[in-house]
C-alpha cells in the first residue's frame, strides 16, 4: 500500500474553524493561554473533525498518532480512539467500520495501524471522524499500489457552529459518528464544528467573544449542563447570547437546555426557565432569528431511562434523539 499524510496531501479536512498550521486545534492555539488548562487540552479533541477524499483504492488502512487520549469507564475504546469510516455524500453517507487499536494495543502507546475490510476497486467518497476524546499527531492514509487518492470540493454549503459541554464534545458516544453533532450535519449535509468543552462550558465572554468571529450558518448554544449554579447561568447565558449577536445580527441561533433534565427536576426546571428567559427578551426586543428547544423534549415521553449511559450523559439512542430533534429546527431554518 501507498500512504498520503494528513497536511501533505489531498485529504480534505472540515469542523474546524480556525487556521493553526499543522495542529488541529478547536481553538485559535495563540488564544489558549485565556483559558484553563482543561480547556487548552480539550482543544485539541478532535470531536466535530471530518476528513475526506476520493479513491478508487480496495483497500483503505490508517496510521494514527495520537498526542493524547481521555477515557472515562462508560466510554468506548472507538470513541477515545477511533476513526469512523463513512462512504458516500450528503444525508446518503453510510457508516462502513472504524478504525481503532486492539484491546491490547490500548493502553501500550498512542500510536497504531488499522487496516479496514476489503471492497471491490471502485471510485468513491470518503470520509473518517476523528476522535472524540483524542488529539491527532499524525495521520496517514494508505491505499492500494495502484490506485489514486484525490481531492474532492467540499459540498458542504453550510457551516454550523456547537457550543457546550461533554454532551455536546459527545463523550458517551459509542464512536465518533455518532455524536449528536455529527449526526446533525449529516442530515443537513453541513459542516459541523463542536466546540463542546467537557466539563468546562461556562459560558465566558472570552469564548463568546472568539466564536463571535466565526463565519458560520447557524450556531446552537447548549452550555446549560456545565454552568455550577442557577446564579452562574443567570449571570452569563444572556451576556453570552449579546456578544453572539452584535457581532451577527442576523445569525440564526439556537438557543437549548440540558437533555438529562431528570436529574434534579425543580432544579433543571429553575435553569430551563434563566434560559428562556434569554430567548423571551431577546423576541421581545425584536430579533426574529432566535429559536429555543426545551432540553426535557429532547429525548422524548418514552424510554427516557434507556437515553443515558450513566444518567445523565446521552449515549446512541439518546443523541439519535436529540439529532432527530434539533436537525428539524435547523432544517427549517436553513433550507
Amino acid at each position: 500500500m501507498k500512504y498520503y499524510e494528513l497536511f501533505e496531501s489531498d485529504i480534505g479536512i472540515a469542523g474546524f474553524a480556525f487556521d493553526n498550521g499543522k495542529r488541529l486545534c478547536r481553538l485559535p492555539e495563540n488564544l489558549l493561554p485565556r483559558f484553563n488548562d482543561e480547556i487548552a487540552e480539550r482543544s485539541y479533541s478532535t470531536s466535530g473533525g471530518r476528513l475526506y477524499f476520493d479513491t478508487d483504492s480496495g483497500h483503505l488502512a490508517v496510521k494514527v498518532t495520537l498526542h493524547h487520549a481521555f477515557c472515562r469507564s462508560f466510554m468506548t475504546l472507538a470513541a477515545c480512539r477511533g476513526l469512523d469510516v463513512y462512504i458516500g455524500q450528503g444525508g446518503k453517507m453510510e457508516y462502513f467500520a472504524t478504525a481503532m487499536p486492539g484491546e491490547l494495543e490500548m493502553n501500550l502507546d498512542l500510536h497504531y495501524e488499522s487496516t479496514l475490510p476489503a471492497l471491490k476497486k471502485g471510485m468513491r467518497h470518503w470520509s473518517i471522524y476523528l476522535p472524540i476524546f483524542a488529539g491527532i499527531e499524525s495521520l496517514s492514509v494508505g491505499i492500494d499500489s495502484d490506485a489514486v487518492l484525490s481531492a474532492t470540493k467540499s459540498n458542504l454549503q453550510k457551516r454550523i457552529v456547537f457550543y457546550g459541554s461533554s454532551i455536546t464534545q459527545g463523550i458517551a458516544a459509542s464512536r465518533p459518528g455518532n455524536t449528536y453533532v455529527n449526526q446533525v450535519a449529516r442530515k443537513l449535509d453541513a459542516e459541523a464544528v463542536n466546540l463542546g468543552f467537557a466539563g468546562n462550558a461556562r459560558g465566558e465572554s472570552g469564548m463568546a467573544d472568539i466564536i463571535a468571529g466565526i463565519r458560520m450558518d447557524a450556531f446552537v448554544m447548549d452550555y446549560d449542563h456545565n454552568s455550577p449554579s442557577c446564579d452562574h447561568l443567570a449571570k452569563t447565558h444572556e451576556r453570552f447570547f449579546q456578544i453572539i449577536r452584535r457581532q451577527n445580527p442576523d445569525l440564526p441561533i439556537l438557543i437549548m437546555t440540558k437533555p438529562d433534565f431528570d436529574i434534579d427536576m425543580a432544579v433543571s426546571a429553575d435553569r430551563r426557565e434563566i434560559i428562556r428567559r434569554t430567548y423571551e427578551n431577546a423576541v421581545k426586543a425584536g430579533d426574529r432569528n432566535v429559536y429555543f428547544i426545551d432540553g426535557e423534549s429532547l429525548y422524548g415521553k418514552s424510554g427516557r431511562d434507556c437515553c443515558t449511559a450513566d444518567g445523565c450523559h446521552p449515549n446512541d439512542l439518546g443523541f439519535y434523539r436529540m439529532a432527530e430533534k434539533v436537525s428539524g429546527v435547523l432544517k427549517k431554518i436553513l433550507y
